[in-house]
């Protein structure tokens, strides 16, 4: 089917009171609804016209599929692929396909998601208090106008889904027991709108930090502009389970420096900002196993937000 838009002015306009302005624009939006409605014969011949000659093309003769597995392989993918005693996760470095014992990956989960300083168990659902939390945060920065009603629609999920607690296997590490990197799915919860409105606001502090390297490219690329470093020995650091030990308040005090340097008049304001931010680090909530869990320190891998609020907390 063949669809066509009449053109319409894409301008959006401040809209100013006494408290301040939204911005002139914005990348946040709800999903669209449109659904486009065509009365064009001319338009509608051409559709029919194509669609037959597609159909045409498909009714020839196909052409065999070749596989690039022999017939033994297939049967053993096929069969591992069945198995509900392994779990098959790429591996945390290299992307490597490892095929993990079920009952050693939760024995790994559960080790992590006892430990009491970074999770807790939940006996009962909060997500209607969670989006209450969230609905009157709202309703002030959008009476404000510190944000636009499209980004009021944007940043609010009717239907949210928990998000999946799942790991990647460190083989580089333990390969015969391996520890897991913990990743927390969040597409379409209810914290997920927010975490990618405040990563478009901290986006731009990350590219400017003196430390911040973008890939391995340039960090060849500096090295190649020292010049000659004569005996000098490089080296390198890892910090252990970085994005889950960033202590709330001290990941916050980071961003408030950072953001600190915003214009005073500039929207949303940092404040609001930094509150966006904090209800979605203490409503990290996700299942495993089907048991809910919620996350008390630290903010979740695999969160839109946590790469650059981690590279900040560090500068």
């Amino acid at each position: 089917m063949w669809y066509y838009q009449n053109p319409q002015n894409t301008v959006s306009y401040s809209t100013n009171n006494e408290n301040g302005s939204v911005r002139d624009y914005s990348p946040f939006r709800p999903k669209s609804t449109f659904i486009p409605c065509v009365n064009n014969p001319t338009l509608s011949t051409f559709t029919k016209k194509v669609s037959y000659e597609v159909e045409k093309i498909f009714q020839g003769p196909r052409e065999i599929k070749r596989y690039n597995l022999t017939k033994n392989e297939h049967d053993a993918l096929d069969w591992i692929s069945k198995r509900t005693d392994v779990i098959i996760k790429s591996a945390d470095k290299g992307g490597a396909v490892c095929v993990w014992s079920k009952d050693k990956y939760v024995t790994e989960a559960l080790r992590q998601l006892n430990d009491e300083e970074c999770y807790s168990r939940l006996s009962v659902n909060p997500i209607d208090n969670v989006k209450k939390e969230l609905l009157e945060l709202l309703d002030v920065a959008k009476s404000q106008n510190w944000i636009s009603n499209k980004e009021y629609d944007f940043l609010i999920r009717d239907k949210p889904r928990f998000p999946c607690f799942y790991m990647l296997p460190k083989v580089h590490k333990n390969l015969m027991n391996p520890p897991g990197r913990p990743i927390i799915s969040g597409n379409d919860s209810v914290t997920e709108p927010a975490s990618k409105f405040v990563d478009y606001f901290i986006k731009p502090y990350v590219l400017k930090l003196p430390s911040y390297l973008q890939d391995s490219t340039q960090v060849l690329q500096k090295i190649s502009q020292m010049g000659n470093i004569g005996s000098c020995l490089m080296a390198t650091m890892d910090f252990e389970s970085l994005f889950s030990n960033i202590v709330h308040k001290e990941g916050l005090a980071a961003l408030r420096h950072y953001l600190g340097n915003r214009d005073s008049d500039q929207m949303p304001p940092t404040d609001f900002l930094i509150q966006l931010t904090e209800w979605t680090l203490r409503n990290n909530i996700f299942l495993f196993e089907d048991k809910l869990y919620k996350q008390e320190k630290g903010t979740a891998m695999g969160a839109c937000f946590a790469p650059n609020y981690a590279n900040l907390f560090l500068g």
